[in-house]
Formats: structure tokens, sequence, C-alpha cells
């Protein structure tokens, strides 16, 4: 997906927050943004967010390193990739209350919508989000010890730049930004390694 300007350098600087923590020991998943700029459609993805859940306190969190965006565009992609520790941040609820990560079998496809925290720059509003809970396929591969991750997450969340005070850093940022992680892994923290929750 090839992007043609590198006025797309400034979607992924908008979709940033410094985050201080490094996550170590957790599985990273596919993201895939979109906005539109004049009148194109713009493309870029990661495959480095992070997907988090805490069965504990009811809640999900996602988080993607800046650095990790690729556009195609050689340029844009040098500026990210030096642009440091800078993180997209969002933290809602997570009704679910037990997923088995040892069955591939004895999970339903769960489905919701509610409101979520998103943090960009030192900006935080709440927007709306959705995930799908599903099984891939029995998939029961990808494991950890003896814990087995058959279960993949769909995430979706869409924001408006001038809710951020985004056009400041270009004009023609206006149109909605999406972001969406597909068959992502679920991170558990009751599974050791980091966690992305504030502390």
């Amino acid at each position: 997906m090839e992007l043609k300007t590198t006025s797309t350098l400034f979607l992924f600087v908008i979709a940033s927050v410094a985050w201080q923590s490094h996550a170590q020991n957790l599985f990273p998943s596919r993201v895939k943004l979109e906005t539109k700029i004049a009148d194109s459609t713009w493309y870029a993805e990661s495959y480095s967010s992070i997907v988090q859940v805490n069965e504990g306190s009811g809640e999900i969190a996602f988080k993607m390193d800046i650095s990790s965006v690729t556009t195609e565009i050689p340029k844009a992609d040098s500026a990210l990739a030096s642009m440091g520790k800078q993180y997209v941040y969002l933290q809602g609820k997570f009704p679910i209350k037990n997923l088995s990560f040892t069955d591939a079998n004895n999970e339903s496809n769960e489905e919701y919508s509610g409101k979520a925290m998103l943090t960009i720059f030192d900006v935080t509003k709440e927007v709306s989000y959705t995930f799908e809970v599903y099984n891939f396929n029995n998939d029961d591969e990808f494991a950890v010890g003896t814990n087995v991750y058959p279960l993949r997450i769909g995430l979706f969340f869409d924001f408006e730049p001038t809710d951020f005070n985004l056009t400041k850093l270009s004009k023609s940022l206006i149109n909605t930004v999406e972001v969406e992680v597909s068959n992502g892994f679920i991170n558990r923290t009751n599974l050791g390694g980091d966690s992305i929750f504030p502390k």
C-alpha cells in the first residue's frame, strides 16, 4: 500500500503519546491505519502493536510504537523510525470475565462495543471502540510453556484529529483516522512479562 506524499507523516506523528515503559515478553499484533487527505485514501501499518487484557480489573489496553509504522515512503519511514519512544495508547473496559488459553474449542465468539480513553500527545479523550474475540481456525500452535493461545482479537477504533488539536500539525489532517487490529494476539497480565497498563 503505497503512500505518495510525506504529509502522511503527520498521520502518524499525531497518533503518539509518550510512554515510559518498554514492553517485553509481550506478543505483537498487526495494526492498519487509514484516513483521507484531500481526495486520497492513505494507508500504513505496524507489526508491533500490543493488545493486553487484565481480567482482574476488567480492562483492555492497546499500545503502538510509532517508530514501527511503515508507509512505503522511505523518507517518512526514516523520520518515523527516528522518533524514539512515542506511542498511541487506548484503554477501556473488557467485560469478558474468563478467557481460556488452554482449549481451542471451549470459547464462543464474543463481541463488545463501548467507550475507551485515547491519549494523543497530552490530550485524552473518550472514543468509541469495538472488539471481537474469536477462535482462529482452532490454531493451538502458539504457546508459551503450557499456556496455549488459541484465541484472536479484532479491535477497531477511530478518532477525529480536531478533537486532539491536530490540525495544528497539518491543515489537511481533518478527516477521521481509523485504527484496526486484525487477528491480534491477546496478552494477559497474569501470565507474566511486562504490562502496558499504567502502574
